[in-house]
């Protein structure tokens, strides 16, 4: 009982240490915002509301995707059912303070269901940006069925792990963890 105690403890603090050198926050002060981030981009899908999607957007990544209302429209058909609940979610924020510019984004993995399926989201979202406001908003967005994310069982969901601008449906990261 004593060894199983001493794992027990040791594995716990392995796991803290881990989180707090890491800039993936699970649970934090940016959970609220996030949330309702989030909630707005799903109603925006689920109403099929496309001008609302775009407005989640980044005007900057908008204009340098001439395809940008094809996904959009992608986006929507994909997408399948009322939102029910949230299964996970972890959040990365970054923050870059250099050349006096202010520079702050969340790195978002979501899993949740709906009346019809399970999706998986990874979202790239500019929350400050004080010299170029155009760069405001959502600047990369992947989304998948569960069953269709081969990582499943073994990672948070990331896409494909190069951040593409734009909508990504389907894409999932396919090189060594």
């Amino acid at each position: 009982m004593k060894k199983f105690l001493v794992a027990l403890t040791s594995f716990i603090l392995l796991i803290c240490s881990a989180l707090a050198f890491s800039a993936c926050l699970f649970f934090d002060d940016y959970q609220e915002e996030v949330q309702s981030k989030l909630s707005s981009l799903i109603n925006a899908v689920q109403d099929e509301d496309s001008n609302k999607i775009k407005s989640l957007f980044a005007l900057s990544r908008i204009s340098d995707n001439e395809d940008f209302d094809s996904e959009i429209e992608a986006l929507i058909a994909y997408y399948a059912g009322e939102f029910v609940a949230r299964k996970d979610m972890a959040v990365c924020t970054n923050e870059d303070k250099d050349s006096g510019v202010y520079i702050k984004y969340y790195e978002i993995t979501y899993d949740f269901t709906t009346t019809v399926e399970t999706y998986r989201m990874a979202v790239k979202w500019y929350v400050k940006y004080t010299k170029h406001s155009d760069n405001l908003g959502i600047w990369s967005l992947y989304f998948i069925k569960y069953e269709d994310d081969i990582t499943k069982d073994e990672h948070a969901y990331w896409g494909d792990g190069l951040w593409t601008d734009g909508i990504n449906i389907g894409k999932v990261y396919e090189g060594e963890w």
